[in-house]
């Protein structure tokens, strides 16, 4: 997106200075400002309130019920559970944060849920789904399932 702005304000107004234009399409720095805005939007939003949130719900540890399946990592960090059918402050709304391909650190459970919760295949491919839906690049432990979830799944 930025690309194409830098590239869109070249054709109608005036090149670039080089070095603003490298900055602006640093990778690395891209990837920095996206998560900083991701921690200010959830901690400074006086309207979104999240500090209460974090403290009113429980972060759980999401396994697979079966060894032979598997996460998918994607390259945002965070999954949101259901993708923007309710916003952060809903009861059903959960924050996924897959750190392996054999555990998922969930945020958005009761406070009197378990810690570790054993999840069932077919939970395992919406979430793997939603992560794939919400990132540009996904990692797994198999081949078989990129595949499969690049067949199956519509990005949106």
């Amino acid at each position: 997106m930025i690309r194409k702005f830098v590239s869109d304000f070249e054709r109608k107004f005036r090149p670039v200075h080089p070095a603003a234009k490298s900055y602006c399409l640093d990778s690395k720095r891209q990837e920095r400002d996206v998560h900083n805005m991701f921690i200010e939007t959830t901690m400074d939003n006086p309207y979104l309130n999240f500090a209460p949130l974090l403290a009113s719900r429980n972060i759980a540890a999401l396994v697979p019920e079966k060894k032979t399946q598997s996460f998918v990592i994607g390259d945002t960090g965070v999954t949101r559970y259901p993708k923007a059918k309710h916003d952060l402050r809903h009861q059903d709304t959960k924050l996924l944060y897959p750190i392996s391909w054999d555990v998922v650190l969930a945020w958005g459970f009761p406070q009197n849920s378990k810690n570790m919760i054993s999840i069932p295949y077919d939970e395992m491919r919406i979430a793997n789904e939603l992560t794939l839906n919400q990132s540009d690049i996904i990692a797994g432990s198999s081949k078989e399932l990129i595949e499969s979830l690049s067949r199956k799944t519509k990005r949106v």
